[in-house]
């Protein structure tokens, strides 16, 4: 898989240099992803995981609601994914203090200790998380190029998906997640099917 998936992301290159904009449209209704042999798409229940971070400290999609939650998938042998960290970090430290998360899934076959490394040469803050040996959550979210970002609203149902680098701090972007954070959250939990975890 990592293998395709290099080809992939070296393939969306300047696809995410030309960072097209995000549509904004306010709320969006959620879909199951797990169950369905369909690709995630707006409207429907991001399904809930279960994964650590760097630290060991575990992070539950479901656990977060009530924020937007804003998930991304990368790695390090992709250029793409690389070039839009800055723009992320940027983003993550000027939202982080309201009801916002931000989850950076890495999706590489090294070690965390490696991992660990590229966090720091990139003064990255924001929670990255180490998917499952054999990718659970990737394949579960059809992640089949990179990076691929999720933008989660206050009730878990994905509000965009994004595949391919862009650069994140820019206002379009803070114009989408604010409308989000202005959004209230709903009385009935959004149902989406877990997804093992074979790291906790």
């Amino acid at each position: 898989m990592k293998d395709s998936k290099q080809i992939q992301c070296l393939s969306l290159a300047l696809i995410g240099l030309l960072s097209l904009p995000i549509a904004i449209s306010g709320t969006f209704p959620l879909v199951s992803l797990a169950d369905q042999d369909e690709p995630p798409r707006q409207g429907a229940p991001a399904p809930d995981f279960t994964l650590p971070d760097l630290t060991g400290k575990q992070f539950t999609l479901s656990l977060l609601r009530g924020k937007v939650v804003f998930l991304n998938f990368w790695a390090i042998y992709c250029a793409p994914c690389r070039w839009e960290l800055s723009s992320m970090e940027a983003i993550y430290n000027e939202y982080r203090d309201k009801d916002f998360e931000m989850l950076a899934v890495n999706v590489d076959d090294g070690s965390v200790e490696r991992v660990k490394k590229w966090a720091k040469r990139y003064n990255l803050t924001f929670p990255i998380l180490k998917d499952g040996e054999e990718l659970p959550v990737s394949e579960a979210y059809r992640t089949n190029s990179i990076p691929t970002t999720l933008i989660i609203d206050k009730n878990g149902m994905i509000a965009e998906i994004v595949r391919g680098a862009r650069e994140w701090d820019k206002e379009d972007v803070r114009s989408m997640l604010d409308s989000l954070l202005n959004e209230p959250v709903s009385g009935e939990k959004a149902t989406a099917p877990s997804i093992p975890c074979k790291t906790c």
